[in-house]
């Protein structure tokens, strides 16, 4: 019903073979994997639950760049390790969901309009920025 009702207006991607699925499962890039890495590592050494960490993996699974946009960052890596990211900020390449999102959005403009939800304000002005130097639009 849920198909049926959206099939004018969301693409459902439905394959055997997850290679040739855009999106559906991402292998993160070398840069995530290695964040998500030590998080999960730290993770593991925790007692209880760290929202922090969650937080940190939610960002470093969008986009490498976006773990420093938390105050937390700084309590899981070093000042340096924060400074080699901020050459990956507009790299597309350095998160594998927001190469998605490019690559769709590119795919389907001018003839469609793309709805993004996120729970963080960080992966939406990253994008915003993003749209801003790969498409030349302007927010507003």
């Amino acid at each position: 019903m849920l198909r049926g009702t959206t099939n004018g207006f969301v693409d459902a991607y439905e394959s055997a073979n997850f290679d040739s699925t855009p999106g559906l499962l991402m292998n993160t890039t070398d840069k995530q994997h290695e964040i998500l890495l030590k998080l999960h590592t730290r993770m593991d050494e925790c007692i209880g639950y760290s929202l922090e960490l969650e937080l940190l993996v939610t960002l470093g699974s969008i986009h490498s760049w976006l773990v420093k946009t938390t105050a937390c960052a700084n309590k899981f890596f070093t000042v340096g390790q924060l400074k080699l990211l901020e050459e990956y900020k507009y790299d597309m390449k350095a998160g594998s969901k927001v190469k998605f999102v490019l690559s769709l959005v590119f795919r389907v403009m001018p003839r469609e309009k793309v709805l993004i939800f996120c729970h963080n304000l960080a992966p939406v002005n990253l994008l915003i920025e993003l749209f801003e130097i790969f498409f030349n639009w302007r927010k507003d």
